[in-house]
């Protein structure tokens, strides 16, 4: 489960920078 969760919790974080690039690209 630690596995589990320490993966979960990079990918959320990556998707986070790619959002925030979106936003930037955007504007």
């Amino acid at each position: 489960m630690k596995t589990f969760s320490a993966k979960a919790t990079e990918a959320q974080r990556k998707w986070w920078v790619i959002d925030a690039h979106d936003q930037v690209l955007g504007r």
